[in-house]
């Protein structure tokens, strides 16, 4: 007797969104890590005004932002694309800044790579140097042009606002992956030209691309919060907000033409790149973007007992110890003090970062847990009318709500 099992159908969806979660958060890590570790290399270098005059810092702020985002969002949205463009902007962001760094270790002059290094001409520089610039300096089209197109166009479902805009997205994948390969071949080492100088047809077409695509990015945005209502309403206003300031300025940058103009424009594309963070950040965690409201809620609980179950000990190693002389038998006793110490404090601590997550993230409202809690320990006591009564305070704690009526 053969038996045909067809349950792999209903099985591979679930373990292919861990298996996607798993390599997204791996990606993240990666680019975050890079974005910092690079960072950190640069400034301990002494190149402290070329990561913040050229793109590096601009780069490293929202690879480590978006790499946060993407941790928090992916385990609930594994298959949207618009959480993809983020973890595209924490990791290409990352090999950008790890590249760079390579480069300006074998370089005579470091400020080349890192404020201009499209006016570089390949052939001046160290091979290493040149084939390390080639494939890292234009991974910065991969981190940000998928997010002001696709992150945009698809915000926040991760679907078109219909079948009529596909050819954006079309538009917008060709543009980016033109300029990617176009900027690419301009750092080829044989080259005796500077390597952005836009001189072919191709590439100029493929900006051109890009920018359209932002721009009707944009407008299929601002359709959509039109029609949105309640609370997705303000999520789309903040992420509205934030783009329509960020996304003329990059337009602006990319396409301004000669280094007195860059140089200009820097400080309005850091400080709305920082203005567009913040309303994704409030459109998050304050609208509950993508509903992550448990998940923000364990990382504050986690985040509360670790500074201060962390502040306690080594408060009680170091300041009392400094009080009472340092010698083996001293500090060793202080540990195990210590010790006991936070496990003693470690519940009651616990209870209050809890309360202070729940009143940060849910505000006057009940967690869903209280609410569940509460209804299914009363509802076994009540007759059918009082149930009744209770489901329309069920919500209005649940929700905030001013008020719930029930028709029957």
């Amino acid at each position: 007797m053969s038996v045909h099992l067809d349950s792999a159908a209903e099985i591979d969806p679930e373990m292919s969104d861990q298996t996607v979660v798993r390599f997204i958060r791996v990606a993240i890590v990666i680019g975050g890590a890079f974005a910092v570790i690079g960072s950190a290399m640069l400034l301990a270098l002494g190149h402290a005004g070329g990561w913040w005059s050229g793109l590096s810092g601009f780069v490293a702020m929202f690879s480590v932002s978006f790499a946060v985002f993407g941790w928090l969002v992916i385990p609930g949205q594994p298959r949207n694309p618009v959480v993809w463009a983020m973890v595209a902007t924490a990791f290409f962001g990352g090999l950008y800044l790890a590249g760079t760094t390579g480069a300006v270790l074998v370089v005579d002059d470091p400020n080349l790579v890192l404020v201009n290094p499209e006016n570089l001409v390949p052939a001046d520089l160290p091979p290493s140097a040149v084939w390390t610039l080639m494939f890292t300096v234009p991974v910065v089209n991969l981190a940000f042009f998928p997010l002001l197109t696709f992150g945009l166009l698809l915000f926040p479902d991760g679907r078109l606002p219909s079948p009529r805009w596909r050819w954006v997205g079309v538009l917008a994948g060709v543009g980016i992956v033109v300029t990617t390969v176009g900027l690419a071949w301009g750092f080829r080492p044989a080259s005796t030209v500077p390597a952005g100088s836009g001189e072919s047809l191709p590439l100029f077409l493929g900006w051109a691309a890009v920018l359209v695509a932002i721009i009707l990015s944009l407008v299929a945005l601002v359709g959509r919060f039109r029609r949105s209502s309640g609370g997705t309403r303000q999520q789309f206003k903040w992420i509205v907000w934030g783009a329509s300031i960020f996304a003329p300025v990059v337009a602006v940058s990319t396409f301004a033409g000669g280094e007195s103009y860059e140089d200009l424009l820097k400080a309005p594309l850091i400080v709305t790149g920082a203005v567009f963070l913040v309303s994704y950040a409030i459109a998050v965690g304050r609208y509950r973007l993508y509903d992550i409201d448990v998940v923000i809620n364990k990382t504050l609980v986690v985040g509360a007992l670790a500074l201060g179950l962390g502040a306690i000990y080594v408060a009680m190693v170091t300041g009392v110890g400094s009080l009472l002389g340092s010698s083996g038998e001293t500090e060793f006793g202080l540990q195990v003090a210590a010790t006991a110490l936070v496990a003693i404090a470690f519940q009651p601590f616990r209870r209050r970062a809890q309360q202070w997550a729940n009143r940060a993230v849910y505000g006057q409202r009940a967690t869903p847990y209280e609410i569940l809690a509460r209804f299914s320990h009363r509802a076994a006591e009540a007759s059918g009318d009082e149930l009744l009564a209770r489901i329309p305070r069920l919500i209005v704690d649940g929700t905030g709500a001013v008020e719930a009526t029930i028709w029957v």
